[in-house]
């Protein structure tokens, strides 16, 4: 009984030896399960990431338009707020309740339009810059925004 060990093992301790070549091989086939498994999973991952990546190339980039409005020291359509949030606030539902969907809402002040004038129509010195849709440019623009 010569077989893979030299024949010495074999001849001596064949029990050990089946065993070994035993254990040898279920080691061989748990591992080619695992690597089939591991395999399957990598070609259906990467099937899935190619399907996804077509996906959203074949999306369609959405073009929006910033647009500004200077504000008045009190003849602004919605309310001023006590601060930057609650004013942002503010502007965003006035222009959902006219049609107008706000991508983005920044204010900020505008030294160029700052006035020594008090009176309602006079500029406030703020601007608020909007970003919309391309579909929305029209709504927002019959609101004030340039």
């Amino acid at each position: 009984m010569i077989g893979k060990t030299g024949g010495i093992i074999e001849r001596y301790y064949p029990q050990f030896c089946f065993s070994l070549y035993f254990r040898c091989s279920i080691l061989k086939i748990r591992l080619s399960t695992v690597q089939n498994r591991y395999m399957k999973l990598f070609k259906n991952g990467l099937i899935a990431g190619v399907v996804f990546m077509l996906l959203l190339a074949g999306c369609s980039q959405r073009s929006t338009t910033h647009l500004t409005y200077y504000e008045t020291q009190c003849a602004d359509a919605y309310g001023h707020g006590s601060n930057d949030n609650e004013h942002i606030t503010n502007i965003n539902q006035y222009l959902t309740a006219n049609g107008v969907n706000s991508l983005n809402t920044e204010l900020e002040i505008d030294n160029d339009s700052i006035m020594a004038c008090l009176a309602c129509q006079c500029p406030s010195g703020m601007k608020v810059t909007i970003e919309v849709d391309d579909t929305d440019v029209a709504e927002a623009q019959a609101l004030g925004f340039n």
